[in-house]
């Protein structure tokens, strides 16, 4: 069982600099997309606009 999480560990996070690029595309709009929400719990429908 320890050799399996060595492995999946390793998949992970090893990798050229290319791995390292290619999954930096999707966390930066990962952490875009969490700024937003937070943006709109705090702010309300205001910041889309939508207001009555």
């Amino acid at each position: 069982m320890i050799s399996f999480r060595q492995y999946a560990l390793c998949a992970t996070i090893c990798g050229d600099r290319r791995y390292h690029l290619w999954m930096m595309t999707p966390t930066a709009f990962m952490l875009l997309g969490l700024y937003a929400w937070s943006v709109q719990l705090r702010d309300g429908l205001a910041v889309t606009g939508q207001i009555d």
